[in-house]
Parts: C-alpha cells; structure tokens; sequence
C-alpha cells in the first residue's frame, strides 16, 4: 500500500516538474540574458563617446582649416602691401 502511494507521488511530482520544465529553463537562462544586457549598454555608451570625440575633432580640423584661410588671407594682403 505505501509502495503505491509512493509511486502516485513520484508520478505526480514528474508530472509537476515537465511542466514547469520551461519555467526552470527560463529561469537558468536569465542571468545570462541580464549579463548580455549590460554588455550591449556599456558597449552602446563607449560608441556614443566615441562618435562624440569625433565629432568634436571634426569641428576642430575646420576650425584649423579656416584658421588656415585666414591666415593665408593675411599673407596676400601683406605680400600685396610690399608690392
């Protein structure tokens, strides 16, 4: 008679455990799924610095180009002067 019991109980606890066979699976993936997430922020954050210092060095190459303008501009009228 326990032997019986026993067996409906082993039954229904495997019963149990294939149907949260998923919710288990879900489980052992989530801290992956948040490592991976972290990753991509730090990762999107140092692009976005990144694209910023670029941007910025960009700015300052035309700014030194139209340094450079003028100051090839100043060298005419200076070299027109002496003429």
């Amino acid at each position: 008679m326990v032997e019986i019991l026993m067996g409906r109980a082993m039954l229904e606890l495997n019963q149990i455990l294939r149907a949260n066979e998923i919710n288990f699976s879900i489980l052992a993936a989530l801290p992956a799924l948040f490592l991976s997430l972290v990753v991509l922020m730090l990762l999107r954050a140092s692009v976005k610095q990144d694209t910023r210092v670029e941007g910025r060095g960009k700015i300052a190459r035309v700014q030194r180009r139209l340094l450079i303008v003028e100051v090839e501009k100043k060298i005419v009228q200076f070299q027109n002067c002496i003429d």
